[in-house]
């Protein structure tokens, strides 16, 4: 679990990075970068049905988005707010590291 002070949880904060933001695709997510002006990078990450109907699945890939970026956050080095989106391909990765490999190509 991500601390509060590093979430980034208000919709009206999510959709500013979503629409201005910068947006790289990788095989299992599409990410949003903006920069902030706070001390620290808050991050949010967004699995929707279309990965899967199931909601103990989303919430294993949101677990595993957020210890994805958790382990690659000290390689950022420019303070942000960070939102990552699931894509139904998601399902495909056996394991986190798939999706750890993955975060660190796009970034």
């Amino acid at each position: 679990m991500l601390p509060t002070k590093e979430r980034l949880t208000k919709e009206k904060d999510i959709q500013l990075v979503i629409k201005k933001g910068f947006r790289r695709k990788g095989h299992f997510f599409i990410i949003y970068v903006l920069k902030n002006n706070k001390d620290n990078h808050r991050i949010a990450c967004v699995v929707g049905k279309k990965v899967s109907k199931s909601s103990v699945v989303r919430h294993r890939y949101q677990r595993w988005l957020r210890e994805a970026l958790k382990s690659l956050k000290s390689e950022i080095i420019v303070p942000s707010d960070i939102v990552v989106i699931a894509l139904p391909s998601i399902a495909k990765a056996l394991k986190l590291q798939d999706v750890i490999l993955d975060i660190k190509d796009v970034l």
